[in-house]
């Protein structure tokens, strides 16, 4: 009878271990290493759809909290097979600004916590760094012209550079105003504010044998941040 238990436990639990992956990455800003960034990838089941959840936490290393401490939380739930967003929220903290968003469904339609409709026809920056570290050699299942992002959504232009083991991705990204509606909120994280930066220079870095993710930077004049892989 243990034996029966113990082989019924390995067959609820394996799936659980098989499609869970985590990895942890460094951020350092001029050279200086400042925080970590947790990512899950969970396959899960939502609205009846097979679905994987992206949750990204990032923290401020202990040294750096007396000076600005920030402790991050953003979560996407997308469609196994054409990446659309079915659930995404955001709770951020950090000095002066605290952010908490969330989608819900109403009538088959995604909507913000201000019940403004999400956009799900377009990619996240979550969804689409997940796309491109798992199909950056297949043809998109969505728009890569136009990204969203809390109500807004910019142009978007991705430029490729393929090695042997490693394809580099340069993104452009551009307010467009004629498709955004108002922002969700008036003023976003730290974290999310500096990727969207007009004009900043942004590099994804992706091992393609291993299918993940190495280092991702942006740059503004002087300023220089990476996120490299642990």
């Amino acid at each position: 009878m243990e034996i029966i238990k113990q082989i019924i436990f390995f067959i609820i639990i394996t799936p659980i271990i098989l499609f869970s992956k985590q990895y942890e990455y460094e951020v350092s800003i001029f050279g200086v290493n400042c925080a970590d960034i947790y990512i899950n990838y969970i396959d899960t089941l939502y609205n009846n759809q097979e679905a994987i959840k992206i949750e990204y936490k990032t923290k401020t290393k202990k040294a750096i909290e007396y000076f600005f401490f920030v402790e991050n939380t953003y979560t996407s739930i997308i469609n196994k097979y054409n990446y659309d967003v079915l659930s995404f929220s955001k709770k951020t903290k950090q000095p002066n600004i605290t952010n908490n968003i969330n989608t819900y469904y109403r009538n088959d339609s995604l909507l913000y916590n201000n019940n403004q409709n999400y956009n799900n026809q377009y990619y996240n920056i979550f969804s689409l760094l997940h796309f491109l570290q798992m199909n950056n050699n297949k043809d998109s299942f969505k728009s890569l012209d136009f990204l969203e992002r809390e109500g807004k959504i910019y142009d978007m232009v991705l430029n490729k550079k393929a090695s042997l083991n490693q394809t580099k991705y340069k993104l452009s990204l551009n307010i467009n105003n004629d498709l955004s509606k108002n922002a969700i909120i008036e003023n976003t994280d730290i974290f999310t504010w500096g990727v969207f930066l007009p004009n900043a220079k942004r590099e994804i870095i992706i091992n393609t044998y291993e299918q993940i993710i190495t280092k991702c930077q942006f740059s503004i004049g002087l300023i220089n941040v990476k996120a490299t892989l642990k």
